[in-house]
């Protein structure tokens, strides 16, 4: 619904005012949709995010690689399968070779648009320019329902309707709950997330929804379609 409203505002479609100074496009009043929510709207949601559960089930090994990553460090790719909410989701872990058990905090690449992710084509890409990251972190890398998961020529596409900003959260910390089975260096408890437009989005409600998240780097995330 957001996208559609927000594709109204910049294609032209018909807008009007009320006499009460609401702004009308396509019959949709965006300043009912738009308004601040009440506190029983927030509860809901709230309360709607209590009853998630995005523990991963179901995990299987797709892929297992060594590898070097950044300024020549050691590490492992492992693409991932695993069950969320009923549906199958894949997703990719860089890790350092040779880690203390919980010593490595995790960094969630949360990429932008919704034509999924490639892990070499923009992840190890990334961490060629800037190979500390290689090093500091142990990479967690969703993709997001109804999307594919691209690497070396291959692609795992994740099932189940695609949910923008909102499920996708839930495939991230699912993927996460995989990273701290399979990684015995993953600190959990210790998540940042770097993010570009729709994943920018899912970080900072990923910020939101757990006191883990540590930090969001956002690039371009939407939070308002009235904005410039």
């Amino acid at each position: 619904l957001l996208f559609s409203l927000a594709v109204f505002l910049f294609t032209g479609c018909e807008v009007s005012s009320s006499e009460e100074g609401d702004k009308i496009v396509s019959g949709v009043n965006l300043s009912e949709v738009f308004a601040e929510p009440t506190q029983s709207e927030l509860n809901a949601v709230l309360a709607d995010w209590a009853t998630r559960d995005p523990r991963a089930e179901g995990v299987t090994l797709e892929v297992e690689q060594s590898l070097t990553v950044g300024a020549g460090v050691p590490a492992t790719l492992r693409i991932f399968g695993h069950e969320v909410d009923g549906v199958t989701h894949y997703g990719a872990v860089i890790a350092p070779d040779n880690l203390a058990p919980g010593s490595t905090p995790v960094l969630v690449y949360s990429h932008g648009g919704d034509s999924g992710v490639s892990v070499d084509g923009e992840v190890l890409l990334l961490l060629g320019l800037f190979p500390d990251l290689a090093s500091q972190f142990i990479i967690v890398v969703p993709s997001f329902r109804d999307e594919p998961l691209f690497y070396n020529g291959s692609q795992w596409r994740s099932e189940g309707p695609a949910s923008p900003w909102d499920r996708d959260v839930d495939d991230t910390f699912a993927l996460i709950d995989v990273a701290r089975e399979a990684v015995p260096a993953a600190d959990v408890n210790r998540i940042a997330v770097l993010g570009f437009s729709r994943g920018a989005g899912v970080g900072m409600l990923m910020d939101v929804r757990s006191n883990a998240v540590k930090g969001v780097v956002d690039f371009f995330g939407p939070t308002d379609f009235f904005g410039p």
